[in-house]
């Protein structure tokens, strides 16, 4: 007879009533668990394994924010985000996102985080598969409507981008500079 996986024993270390073989269920969810840990279900980056190349571009370095004080609020300025995730490999890089969001972008001053895309949006929550083939890029773009109230200096921001079915990120400083 093969291995039988069993219930473990209580805390006290005494064996448990429930030390009994699993039923078809217990050994359904062992396979489960193992196929997901085997097939990459749960992303994990080793050292070793190779990992996606990944690039933010911005549609400006320098972001001109309208100070000046008049009857009418200035329209604030708006900066693209894009992020650009590339596999140079031949084969199928895979990875899974917990909800259906594949990536999120946000902007910081001094460590501190003054814009996040995905506060404004909603995502399903259902586990999202994600494929790129060898050789090919996925391009996500978003756009960020400034609003000239919310920023209170100038100086270096940094924009952030992640994706989020690798875990990884990338970053791009810029400059705002206020017209009065």
């Amino acid at each position: 007879m093969g291995f039988v996986p069993t219930c473990p024993q209580d805390v006290n270390g005494k064996e448990s009533s429930m030390n009994r073989p699993l039923g078809n269920a217990g050994k359904i969810s062992a396979v489960i668990v193992f196929l997901m840990i085997a097939v990459g279900c749960c992303t994990y980056r080793s050292p070793d394994r190779p990992v996606l190349e990944l690039d933010l571009k911005l549609s400006t370095d320098v972001l001109v924010v309208n100070k000046m004080p008049g009857l009418v609020p200035p329209q604030g300025p708006e900066m693209q985000l894009t992020l650009v995730v590339t596999w140079p490999y031949r084969s199928i890089w895979k990875g899974t996102c917990p909800t259906s969001q594949l990536y999120d972008f946000s902007i910081e001053y001094k460590g501190e985080t003054i814009w996040k895309w995905s506060e404004q949006m909603a995502f399903s929550q259902v586990i999202t598969f994600v494929e790129i083939p060898g050789g090919s890029s996925r391009t996500y773009t978003e756009v960020w409507k400034v609003d000239p109230a919310d920023i209170e200096s100038e100086g270096t921001y940094t924009a952030r981008a992640i994706f989020i079915a690798s875990a990884q990120e990338v970053k791009k400083d810029f400059e705002i500079k206020f017209v009065y």
